[in-house]
């Protein structure tokens, strides 16, 4: 059965390379290409691929961000992390985010087949040009953070996370009321409700928080 495949890289070449390999080999398809991370959540929606390969800096909302918001949706889908970042704290938030699998760019000529298979295989891929200590150290330390289930993030409503992100992008009060039809009060009391789960007291903390999990890049 061949298997779905989104990517999601503001790269345009890099995007190209991506679809050229991705025909050499028999059993896949690339449904759809984005160069944004909302462009990626559209066409996830949309096609609901089996497995996105997705960069973590794009244009507006983070790769980590949309890893998130993408596997709450489509839960049964897998995500490969294709980047050229490699450091430890990357890594580990991208598996918290939900990703599976973990690909340098570099890697991805020689890798990318290997890490497919075992994602779809419902194993878990980490670059193996990385040392096996730095390996170890971040499979601990996603395994100790899966167990911390405090993050307040998770705690907003669907409707809450997007007035977040809106506000996060210095949408005024009734520029969100308008795209929602509701009244600014309402959006308001939305606003009242966020800062109070996460913690934070005005819009700088807001923002602060939002690079700090990946909503926005900083």
């Amino acid at each position: 059965m061949t298997k779905k495949i989104l990517i999601i890289e503001d790269h345009p070449l890099f995007r190209e390379g991506l679809t050229a390999l991705l025909d050499r080999y028999e059993g896949y398809e690339v449904i759809g290409e984005a160069g944004t991370g909302r462009e990626g959540l559209l066409l996830a929606a949309k096609f609901k691929p089996d497995l996105v390969l997705l960069d973590i800096t794009l244009p507006g909302i983070s790769g980590i961000q949309v890893a998130r918001e993408l596997l709450a949706e489509l839960p049964g889908s897998k995500v490969l992390i294709v980047s050229m970042h490699v450091g430890i704290n990357n890594i580990i938030d991208s598996f918290q985010a939900g990703a599976t699998g973990y690909l340098t760019k570099e890697s991805a000529s020689g890798q990318l087949l290997v890490a497919m298979e075992a994602l779809l295989e419902g194993k878990r891929f980490i670059d193996p040009s990385l040392s096996p200590e730095l390996i170890d150290k971040i499979i601990e330390l996603t395994q100790d953070k899966k167990k911390d289930d405090r993050d307040p993030y998770a705690t907003l409503t669907a409707r809450e996370q997007e007035i977040m992100r809106l506000l996060t992008i210095d949408r005024t009060i009734p520029e969100i009321a308008n795209e929602f039809s509701l009244s600014p009060k309402t959006i308001e009391n939305h606003r009242s409700n966020i800062f109070t789960k996460l913690g934070v007291r005005n819009k700088m903390e807001l923002y602060q928080y939002s690079m700090k999990i990946g909503l926005v890049d900083a």
